[in-house]
């Protein structure tokens, strides 16, 4: 038993031995480094960049740090950037660089620093995908409020893909308020055929009226679950009841007949929006 615990401590004194040795050697192939470094005027890699060949840079040789891009200082028309479909540009963002492009989306993240703002735009119908990553500096965003959930429109120049991804990123040059979200505009498109709609009253007796409109789905998309309230009014423009319709399916290109039965002899009806799906996102007017 004394014999093992001999053995041990003499191995660990023979290993600190050799541990101590490493460090010295070390040290000395550092110092010889630096006198060498000195002398040639080197730069070593915590202070300059490697050359090819061998050493490394010295200040002049050194090569510069790109500057972050700037806003374009060119005068601003709004006729010179490009509004292109999200998807022609996310195949190569990298072919789109310096070029002046037009995104519209809803405001999905914001991030303030001290002298800009990063913006992650979703330009899909959701409000939740295809991503334009664009950073906005303080002198191009003034007074606006930027704000998740909010519509905005991004002039800016492409600074080719963000980062590791397919997404574009860009250089805001200017923003604009004056704009619908994507999904505000697919409702909008849905409620414009409603407003194109003439109604037919028929008197079903008893006290009893049937409004109907027959209407074609002219937005290109397949449609479910589509609900419309009927607004009522009599002589003076005065709401006076509201009557309700629906259709669980409405395909793209179908004409569909939208009705309901109301006590009210209505002298106007108006329809409203209320929400609808598309391949199982559900858009409201709310």
């Amino acid at each position: 038993m004394e014999r093992d615990e001999g053995r041990a401590r003499k191995r660990g004194e023979a290993q600190g031995k050799r541990r101590i040795m490493v460090l010295l050697v070390i040290a000395l192939v550092v110092m010889v480094a630096c006198s060498v470094a000195d002398a040639v005027g080197w730069k070593l890699p915590f202070g300059g960049e490697p050359l090819v060949g061998g050493g490394f840079a010295t200040g002049e040789d050194a090569p510069a740090v790109q500057d972050s891009p700037k806003p374009s200082s060119e005068p601003f028309d709004p006729a010179s950037y490009q509004q292109l479909d999200y998807a022609t540009v996310a195949v190569d963002p990298d072919g789109y660089k310096d070029q002046k492009l037009y995104f519209v989306g809803t405001v999905h993240w914001v991030v303030e620093d001290d002298d800009k703002t990063e913006v992650d735009l979703a330009t899909s119908i959701s409000g939740y995908e295809d991503i334009v990553y664009a950073r906005v500096d303080d002198s191009v965003r003034g007074d606006i409020r930027l704000k998740e959930g909010m519509a905005l429109g991004i002039y800016g120049t492409c600074t080719g893909s963000y980062e590791s991804t397919s997404a574009p990123s860009m250089v805001a040059d200017q923003l604009d308020e004056d704009v619908k979200t994507p999904e505000q505009q697919m409702v909008g498109e849905v409620q414009e055929i409603f407003d194109k709609a003439t109604f037919d009253k028929t008197d079903k007796g008893y006290g009893s009226y049937e409004y109907a409109t027959t209407v074609t789905n002219t937005t290109g998309r397949d449609l479910r679950d589509v609900n419309v309230v009927f607004g009522l009014y009599d002589d003076s423009g005065t709401r006076v009841e509201e009557a309700f319709t629906s259709a669980y399916s409405w395909a793209a290109g179908e004409s569909a007949v939208f009705g309901d039965r109301s006590s009210t002899d209505a002298s106007r009806v108006k329809a409203e929006v209320l929400s609808f799906k598309i391949d199982g996102q559900r858009y409201s007017a709310q």
